[in-house]
């Protein structure tokens, strides 16, 4: 699933603005928060011998970003101070995100509430089961009662933004850390990424592919 390339600059001012970087003990250093700030942990989920592509990693922080844009116009504040405070990785990714903490919370609950209409439709195909989640957020009737004082054509745009922003995320195979505290289902298994967004490792494609059409001849 490709980026929107609206946001692709923003994308490049969250990684350009990181707040805190790795000392040469490779831990992060401390960042000065404020009381009206607030953190988002975001999950990108690598299983043993696999690796995210650049294209993932665009991907997931791109679909917060769209997130993040969507939440700052509906809490009514700026969306330029949303910073990468850290990027650790030891199995998984994390990336921690800092911003203003109605922003930040709103996020959030728009991740979390796409989060449970997946468990709900857990058994349909992926691809479905990703337009149906992105059509059926809360944060869109907001939207739309809100369409007088946003405008008909931005609240349009704030719609297709924040679908975006949940496929990107969901594709991309990111998870938040509450996922796990309120989760039926493994949410390593629901949110797992698109394949076409991994190298695995020890595995040469051209010829995992030169396989594939062996066995397919020989069938």
């Amino acid at each position: 699933m490709g980026s929107d390339p609206r946001f692709l600059p923003s994308f490049i001012e969250v990684i350009g603005n990181e707040a805190t970087r790795r000392s040469s003990a490779g831990k992060v250093e401390s960042h000065e928060k404020t009381e009206n700030s607030a953190i988002l942990n975001v999950i990108v989920i690598e299983e043993k011998e696999e690796i995210s592509t650049p294209q993932r990693l665009i991907s997931v922080l791109n679909g917060v970003s769209q997130i993040y844009h969507v939440s700052a116009v509906i809490e009514n504040l700026p969306d330029n101070d949303l910073t990468v405070i850290s990027c650790d990785s030891g199995g998984d990714k994390e990336f921690n995100f800092d911003g203003a903490a109605n922003n930040i919370n709103r996020a959030k609950e728009i991740i979390l509430s796409a989060w449970d209409r997946i468990m709900f439709h857990k058994e349909i195909e992926f691809e479905k089961r990703l337009n149906l989640v992105s059509k059926s957020l809360p944060i869109l009737e907001e939207i739309k009662s809100k369409k007088e004082s946003l405008g008909a054509e931005n609240a349009k745009i704030l719609e297709r933004t924040v679908m975006d922003g949940i496929k990107s995320f969901v594709a991309s195979g990111a998870m938040l850390s509450e996922m796990e505290e309120r989760a039926t289902f493994d949410p390593r298994q629901l949110m797992a990424p698109q394949q076409k967004l991994l190298v695995h490792k020890g595995v040469d494609a051209t010829d995992e592919a030169g396989t594939s059409g062996q066995k397919s001849k020989s069938d």
